[in-house]
């Protein structure tokens, strides 16, 4: 698990192979570099395709709700170790790697999401959700937002041609859905950013089948985020 994480910490620019458009607004890339193609005009959806270690997804998966980190912060980037140690109080006793991996994985992202919107403050949330939390198809009202689902079902989208339509039908919708597969990071163009056409995404309905997800989701200071965190 330590080479992993020291693994995961390399940041090589990504070659032109490693990225492929899936149709209008949405890229995929092989590496967390070509996130930074959210930037681009042409793309509201960038989703990194990784790979983490079996070990880690079984890990996840053999965790119960109350054991799983969780917490909300604001952190300044350069001290986001710091302040997401909150997240893992209920476990402080638990050095296992994975639990290691996951802190280290926060940071990477937070620290690339701040690269790439130029976000000095950043707005960490690490959720675990059992019920059908934000379940409408929407967009956000932000510039920028970073998810991944460590644990569960991914965060579903839906193609630009049918966004009018899965927005105006919601539950009634039935037309085809897209996901986000669990472990792999989406960085999402908001509303702010794209005049209301960006990808209209939801996330997945679960109550009903009992299932636990563990989101990270990171955006910049806003109204709504918590007071700025210090030691």
């Amino acid at each position: 698990m330590k080479q992993a994480a020291q693994e995961q910490v390399e940041d090589k620019a990504p070659p032109p192979q490693d990225l492929t458009t899936l149709g209008d607004l949405t890229l995929t890339t092989e590496t967390i570099n070509g996130l930074a193609n959210i930037s681009e005009p042409m793309f509201s959806l960038v989703i990194w395709e990784r790979k983490t270690p079996q070990s880690l997804q079984k890990w996840f998966a053999e965790q119960q709700p109350e054991q799983l980190p969780s917490g909300r912060v604001l952190a300044d980037r350069h001290n986001i170790r710091e302040a997401i140690k909150t997240f893992f109080l209920k476990n402080k006793h638990n050095e296992q790697n994975e639990q290691q991996w996951l802190a280290n994985d926060i940071v990477q992202l937070a620290q690339k999401y701040a690269d790439i919107t130029g976000s000095n403050k950043i707005d960490i949330r690490l959720d675990v959700i059992q019920n059908d939390a934000c379940w409408k198809f929407h967009l956000d009202r932000v510039d920028y937002r970073l998810v991944t689902t460590y644990k569960g079902e991914g965060t579903q989208y839906v193609s630009p041609e049918n966004a009018e339509q899965a927005i105006n039908e919601q539950t009634d919708y039935s037309g085809p859905i897209k996901k986000i597969d669990e472990q792999n990071v989406a960085i999402f163009k908001g509303s702010n950013n794209t005049c209301g056409k960006g990808i209209v995404h939801r996330s997945p309905p679960i109550k009903e089948k009992q299932e636990t997800r563990l989101l990270l989701c990171l955006n910049a200071r806003s109204e709504v985020s918590p007071n700025l965190w210090s030691s």
